[in-house]
């Protein structure tokens, strides 16, 4: 059995199982057919997806390397399926914004900035996010 193991270990070796580059959004149709009626559980696996999108295999891709124009068309897809949940929004902010590189803050905090503008009383906390990490950004 050992042997087997080894032998599989070696033939699958140069396989590799993460993401090489940041997938372009989905279109509306394609998100639609995917959806099969339930945009909810759309949400939940894309939201999911997005969150874990660079790493597995057991290899990880570092934030700095993502497109972060593909990841803001992911989140506005987050946007569109359910426009009432924080979640894509704390995805953006707590997960996609902790790169220390000031372009891509600032890509997330322009995306924050429109999304809570689009709804001041309720998403305030975000356009405050967007403000304080644009003036004095992570390093």
């Amino acid at each position: 059995m050992l042997a087997a193991q080894l032998a599989f270990a070696h033939q699958v070796r140069g396989l590799r199982a993460a993401i090489e580059e940041m997938p372009y959004p989905l279109s509306d149709r394609a998100l639609k057919f995917l959806a099969f009626g339930d945009d909810q559980f759309l949400f939940r696996g894309i939201a999911r997806w997005l969150q874990d999108v660079g790493d597995g295999g057991g290899r990880l891709r570092p934030l700095r390397d993502y497109d972060y124009g593909r990841v803001v068309g992911w989140l506005e897809i987050l946007d569109r399926l359910d426009g009432e949940s924080d979640y894509g929004y704390s995805l953006a902010a707590h997960y996609f914004g902790a790169v220390t590189e000031d372009k891509k803050v600032k890509i997330i905090a322009e995306y924050l900035r429109g999304a809570a503008m689009a709804r001041p009383a309720r998403r305030w906390p975000w356009l405050v996010w967007a403000a304080t990490h644009v003036r004095h950004p992570v390093t």
